[in-house]
């Protein structure tokens, strides 16, 4: 059933993969030219701030910016196999590092551009609110009821959701059963949807969503510092609209749409 959940229908989130994967075709069969748009690799889960971004970013510069997204994984290892991507913008230091090994970055533009947190969330009309998440409020809140997660194997999220519920105890007994997806936007998706009852999520994605609203707040030492890291690609090491670009985001104009998207940007 879990299966039937996850992959019928054309959801939003299909689309999002389908659209990346078209993108990223294309991307793969043209050349990297520097009249081109620059290509911004970004997790999934900076889609509404980086679209915002972009946007705002061509008005006061002129500069065409073309994003693509998908968990942190699949875009470090699409720009390991040379895929001609200007910017690399992951939602997990690991992937940045092992992009960094593959020699697909370069590591002196690399910084940390946002942070986040870790939130249970649920539909807003659940009307659920948890003032300090233990084990025993978890598997009162939760119980037997459907789980949204990003699969732990590839996107970040999944990994410092892992992480989160092991500090609480409780992995063993809800990884098997969590609805698995490839990145943040697909989990978000699922209980935007109301075909989970609940999702592990970044708080960005669910202020970001007019449907959710978060149930509790992970403690900090639950997981991983949860830190989006941005550098240069080997390609867009020599392209200066890049290097523009990465340091417009980290500057004080951008500053104020990624908190409005939820995140911290200190």
């Amino acid at each position: 059933m879990a299966a039937d959940r996850r992959d019928g229908g054309v959801s939003g989130a299909t689309l999002i993969g389908a659209a990346f994967l078209f993108v990223l075709t294309v991307l793969l069969a043209t050349p990297a030219r520097s009249e081109g748009p620059v290509r911004i690799f970004a997790a999934a889960s900076t889609i509404a701030a980086i679209g915002d971004a972009v946007a705002q970013f061509k008005t006061r510069t002129g500069i065409q910016a073309a994003p693509v997204f998908a968990s942190s994984g699949a875009l470090a290892r699409q720009l390991a196999a040379g895929a001609p991507g200007h910017v690399f913008l992951s939602a997990d230091r690991k992937w940045m590092t092992w992009a960094q090994q593959q020699g697909a970055i370069d590591p002196k533009s690399r910084r940390v551009l946002l942070r986040n947190r870790l939130v249970l969330a649920a539909q807003k009309q659940a009307g659920l609110k948890i003032s300090g998440i233990t084990k025993a409020e978890f598997r009162k809140v939760v119980g037997t009821k459907r789980i949204a997660i990003a699969d732990p194997a590839h996107a970040p999220l999944g990994a410092h959701t892992r992480d989160a519920l092991r500090w609480l105890g409780v992995w063993e007994e809800v990884g098997p059963k969590a609805l698995r997806m490839s990145d943040a936007a697909r989990a978000r998706a699922l209980v935007e949807r109301g075909e989970a009852d609940f999702g592990i999520l970044y708080e960005s994605d669910v202020k970001a969503s007019s449907r959710l609203e978060p149930v509790a707040v992970f403690a900090a030492d639950a997981h991983k510092p949860i830190e989006y890291e941005i550098a240069l690609t080997r390609t867009g090491k020599a392209d200066k609209r890049a290097a523009k670009f990465i340091n417009w985001l980290a500057g004080k104009d951008a500053r104020g749409i990624f908190i409005k998207y939820g995140f911290r940007a200190d």
